[in-house]
């Protein structure tokens, strides 16, 4: 939390089964609110954001790890703008 007014929540949620999407809340100082975050078409199965951190209300970023292309790990990187929330860095870890 930034400030009592301020702060993110990151975690994942089971859509069904086995598969999980990501997902950001906001705290605003009186409710949390849903983030819209981007979801990768077709990539089904277990992904979770597991660490935030922000400077200011339009600069946050969250960390998490996804199932990638044929099931490969990837890492990813979110950033909230203050407006909307976009991936800025995927990176496949080798296996």
């Amino acid at each position: 939390m930034r400030s009592d007014q301020d702060g993110w929540i990151v975690g994942n949620q089971v859509v069904t089964g086995d598969i999980y999407r990501t997902v950001m809340l906001h705290w605003n100082g009186s409710a949390l609110t849903v983030t819209a975050i981007p979801h990768p078409e077709g990539r089904n199965g277990f992904a979770a954001l597991e660490a935030a951190s922000h400077r200011t209300a339009t600069d946050a970023r969250a960390v998490g790890v996804r199932a990638g292309v044929n099931a490969v790990q990837e890492t990813e990187t979110l950033r909230w703008n203050g407006d909307r929330a976009s991936a800025l860095l995927i990176y496949s870890l080798p296996t």
